[in-house]
């Protein structure tokens, strides 16, 4: 016997279209009530999207840089909110490399569902290139260093400004000369 998948009725998304027309004109105690703040940062979802090496280690480049991958940050919320900057810690394996660099943005995101990426970039000291440049080369991803992001980002919104935390690791991948 086949499970049917069911398809929502028209009337939810009447209903999402009409909620987002109306708490533009709620105050903001309604809106707290319905939306506190725990239930907002569950609603906001911060991941890592990236292709290709992070870490640039080569005399052909002008600079040597820790490119870090597209930090995606998505609203699942009925109302719009404001990232107004970023906190970010960035390790490799257990050496700090990044601590508190701070990006200011001020960008606002859509209600339900809306996304903004942020790109970050940083050069590399010439003793951080060296340790990198002196890492054992691996035959295998998977034994690639890890490539850790700690940060939060703050969030401005109708229910309050808060913090949101965030931690994203992966396989720094190495291009070097």
């Amino acid at each position: 016997m086949e499970k049917k998948i069911q398809i929502p009725s028209k009337w939810i998304y009447v209903f999402r279209v009409m909620f987002s027309f109306l708490i533009k004109w709620l105050p903001a105690w309604i809106i707290r009530k319905v939306y506190p703040i725990p239930r907002c940062m569950n609603m906001i979802h911060v991941f890592g999207e990236s292709c290709g090496p992070h870490i640039y280690i080569n005399d052909k480049r002008p600079s040597k840089t820790l490119e870090l991958y597209k930090i995606v940050i998505i609203n699942a919320l009925p109302f719009p909110i404001t990232v107004e900057y970023l906190n970010l810690d960035i390790n490799i394996e257990s050496l700090k490399w990044i601590s508190d660099k701070q990006i200011m943005r001020n960008d606002e995101i859509e209600p339900s569902g809306g996304k903004k990426e942020i790109h970050v970039s940083h050069d590399l000291t010439d003793t951080q290139a060296n340790t990198i440049r002196d890492y054992p080369s691996k035959d295998s991803p998977s034994q690639y260093p890890m490539l850790i992001y700690n940060g939060s980002i703050r969030i401005k919104s109708p229910v309050g400004n808060f913090d949101k935390g965030f931690r994203i690791e992966t396989r720094a991948f190495i291009f070097k000369d």
